[in-house]
């Protein structure tokens, strides 16, 4: 393959900008002067577009040339999950620009069932139930990675002309959806999309309407508009269901009707609710067995429940900790209060009352479950025991608010972070041990090393700083940030410090040098929160409503997961024998739980 020559046509990449083609004249587009190549990728064909993404063909300037596609996104990388699958086109790159997360993924060659149908007129029964056998085992395993496909239709069912692939391709992701993801963003196309899809309401059987509804059409060879009757809300296709009566096996019609029907039921407790329950019916009705391809479901974090309390005009969420024991959740919010929640069951134990302003910070006593600190705008520290609701001591701790708490591991001290920009360490009983001054704004975030005598902090002055707790000494100054610094986690082993700020980036340090090891991007707004699940793996949360999963030694985000609705504040980790469970809090006045599991197991 050729590379681009100035006088190749060329679309803009510029989701704003119109798709209209224009010579490759220099590399900035003659309507919006954005450049024309997009990390190494020239758009040299529109494949398709709505008023919410374009899926173009493109061409990779690699070695060799390669064609192949990019579409807007908005779920990133979590395709990637299904790239040994068979049936899916192998995503080639994922990545993030001026806000716009794109996809790049195989360019498969062949024919559309669209194009099919209109050259060769409606499919046989037989055809249609090669079609289902093709496409709901990939349906299946696209559900089982926590993805909606979002926009089944003719146009994105492929026939490769490849001799060595005999089954049909699902292509275009670009409107996929995570089960989890509830943005009440319309996806898909109004003519094959569930009632509940166009409602932005897309849920797994949601896939299966559409393609029942891809099967109808190609039965009748008519556009499922008019097979529809809106006055009495019901499927018409029956009537257009045209057979030569000598040739049709009318109890295999019967038992094909039956299924689609099911499969296309608006009401969504009259469809099937699965892929696999449609297998399992077809293979019953059939007598044949339907193979699953082969592939390795990969290890997910799901979103298993949603804790709702806190209310009010200004009630988010501004912290979240797991206490010792493992079974319970704190939550704090501007409503003022601290929730205490039962994390397996989600059920709320007891609310504490006493603070005059916003709660900003939360943290249990290391030992002892039922000890919990708080502090907040009101400049106070709380000490509770919070299974009697007793408040313990009550102290006004800092000259302006207080940011941040936190709890050593080993011994009987915690510290806290404030707007007066110093860290202050207080004995378990409410006396103070010690002050820290040296930054020039806000500190954000407090933590102690595992091991060593460290305690670390973050400013909004865009540095951190690491000081030894016995003398007070700054014994690391950390710069590097851009913004101001609102996150910092210590590494199990004490090795590394994550910090994450408002210029987008996390930065790993390595302790005992102070040298910047590694700078992760990803995030398209502030990095808020972060926690290690191991050493290799990294949690963070993001203003922009996502949290991502990293692997340190890479810097590669593995996994984005998305459920909140607003800024996430908080995130907490629960490790132990069993699989871990991530906590997160968030604007949206929620707290979700998330497990870490097989996504195909029970949680």
């Amino acid at each position: 393959m050729e590379r681009m020559r100035a006088d190749s046509i060329v679309y803009c990449f510029n989701p704003s900008c119109p798709p209209l083609p224009q010579p490759l004249a220099d590399s900035c587009c003659q309507r919006c002067r954005a450049s024309l190549q997009l990390q190494g990728y020239w758009a040299i064909a529109l494949l398709g577009h709505n008023s919410l993404r374009r899926t173009l063909l493109a061409i990779d300037e690699s070695i060799p040339p390669r064609k192949c596609v990019i579409q807007q996104s908005w779920i990133g990388c979590r395709v990637r999950s299904l790239s040994s699958l068979a049936q899916v086109p192998a995503l080639i790159d994922c990545f993030e620009q001026d806000g716009v997360c794109y996809l790049v993924q195989e360019y498969i060659r062949g024919d559309s069932l669209a194009k099919t149908i209109a050259t060769q007129g409606q499919y046989s029964s037989i055809e249609v139930w090669q079609v289902l056998e093709d496409l709901l085992p990939v349906l299946q395993q696209i559900h089982a990675c926590d993805l909606i496909h979002g926009d089944i239709k003719p146009e994105n069912i492929i026939q490769s002309d490849r001799a060595d692939v005999t089954k049909l391709i699902l292509v275009d992701f670009g409107a996929a959806l995570l089960s989890t993801q509830r943005s009440h963003r319309i996806s898909g196309s109004p003519e094959y999309g569930a009632p509940e899809q166009m409602r932005g309401e897309a849920v797994f059987a949601s896939d299966l309407y559409s393609l029942g509804v891809v099967c109808i059409h190609l039965l009748t060879g008519i556009a499922p508009f008019q097979l529809f009757d809106a006055a009495a809300n019901e499927w018409v296709w029956r009537n257009y269901w045209l057979h030569p009566d000598a040739t049709i096996d009318q109890n295999n019609a019967n038992r094909l009707a039956q299924i689609l029907d099911r499969l296309i039921a608006p009401n969504l407790n009259d469809r099937f609710e699965s892929a696999p329950s449609v297998i399992a019916q077809i293979e019953r009705v059939r007598g044949k067995k339907i193979l699953l391809p082969p592939f390795n479901l990969p290890i997910a974090w799901r979103n298993t429940a949603t804790f709702s309390g806190h209310a009010g005009l200004f009630a988010s969420v501004t912290a979240v900790v797991i206490a010792p024991d493992g079974q319970h959740i704190a939550s704090a919010s501007e409503d003022k209060t601290v929730r205490l929640w039962d994390l397996a069951t989600g059920q709320e134990i007891t609310v504490l009352h006493g603070h005059t302003q916003f709660v900003q910070s939360i943290a249990f006593h290391p030992d002892q479950s039922k000890l919990l600190l708080s502090a907040g705008r009101d400049r106070v520290i709380k000490l509770w025991d919070w299974t009697t609701q007793q408040e313990i001591y009550s102290i006004v701790a800092h000259e302006q608010q207080i940011n941040t708490i936190a709890f050593s591991p080993n011994d009987q001290r915690f510290a806290s972070g404030s707007a007066d920009k110093t860290i202050k360490q207080w004995s378990v009983t409410g006396d103070l041990i010690s002050t820290f001054t040296g930054h020039r704004l806000a500190v954000n975030a407090v933590t102690f090393a595992p091991f060593a005598p460290l305690i670390a902090s973050a400013s909004s002055d865009a540095t951190v700083r690491i000081w030894q707790t016995e003398t007070g000494q700054l014994v690391r100054l950390l710069s590097g940030h851009l913004q101001a610094v609102r996150a910092i986690a210590f590494s199990p082993s004490g090795q590394l410090l994550a910090s994450g700020g408002e210029d987008r980036t996390i930065r790993l340090w390595e302790v005992a040098s102070g040298r910047c090891v590694r700078i992760l991007s990803g995030h398209s707004w502030a990095v808020s929160a972060l926690v290690f699940e191991s050493d290799e793996t990294l949690i963070s949360g993001s203003w922009d409503k996502t949290l991502k999963v990293w692997q340190v030694e890479t810097g590669e985000a593995i996994a984005q997961l998305v459920s909140h609705t607003d800024s996430v504040t908080s995130v907490t980790l629960r490790n132990g024998s069993n699989l871990p469970i991530l906590i997160s809090g968030s604007r949206d006045r929620t707290v979700k739980r998330w497990h870490f599991s097989q996504p195909n197991s029970a949680d």
